[in-house]
């Protein structure tokens, strides 16, 4: 036997698609109790790790509790996101059903996610398009309006790269940044003053180790870094 898929996608969205002990992105879900010791494949016996911890952890018994901790802990964390987002937000349509909302204080801005646009380029191409908004129209509202073409999963869903698009980018960290946001997954309105984005340069990191090699790099040149994920 094995995890079903529905398991696995579920503990994948509670530890919010990262390795619940050093954050990477790439991850698999394993068992905590391994099969050959009779360990099930139920919710409480998976974690989330990426291949490197899973073969430094996955085989000590003296580390289960360890990455039980940091597992639930992570749970914990993600379910403070979750209600921080929903207090932030609020849902109105899902896949392209939006009103646009007609106001001289409203810039709206569109962007449309070509199918051989990856992650790294329509993010960074979309926070330019808001800086540039910001720029241009600074004591007006940013109404931002995304479509995409193709980049669909055998189920019929949106893939990883499309997926974290909107879930991680636009929706966790972009948000804050803009009145309204209007993306085929929802459509949502900021319950709270928007804010402007710090600065005119975008830079992805996939860890917390990438981030802080990134900050040092920066901090060398005498440029300082502001993480938009905050400190997590």
């Amino acid at each position: 036997m094995a995890f079903s898929e529905k398991l696995k996608k579920e503990v994948k969205e509670k530890s919010d698609f990262k390795c619940v002990l050093c954050g990477s992105s790439i991850v698999e879900i394993h068992h905590i109790i391994p099969q050959n010791e009779g360990g099930p494949d139920t919710f409480d016996n998976a974690v989330a790790l990426c291949a490197s911890y899973h073969l430094i952890y996955g085989g000590n018994p003296l580390k289960r509790g360890e990455i039980v901790r940091k597992r639930d802990e992570v749970y914990r964390k993600q379910e403070e996101k979750q209600r921080e987002l929903l207090n932030l937000c609020r849902m109105e349509k899902a896949e392209g059903r939006y009103k646009v909302p007609v106001d001289s204080n409203n810039i709206v801005i569109t962007y449309r996610v070509k199918e051989n646009e990856n992650f790294e380029t329509a993010a960074s191409k979309i926070y330019k398009s808001i800086y540039r908004i910001q720029e241009q129209n600074p004591d007006k509202e940013r109404t931002l309006i995304v479509e995409i073409e193709g980049h669909r999963n055998d189920q019929g869903g949106y893939d990883n790269d499309m997926f974290e698009l909107q879930y991680e980018f636009l929706l966790k960290n972009m948000m804050q940044y803009l009145h309204a946001l209007h993306i085929p997954l929802a459509s949502l309105t900021n319950n709270k003053k928007q804010k402007d984005l710090p600065s005119d340069c975008l830079v992805i990191a996939n860890s917390k180790d990438e981030i802080k090699n990134i900050k040092e790099q920066y901090k060398e040149k005498n440029i300082e870094l502001v993480d938009l994920m905050g400190d997590e």
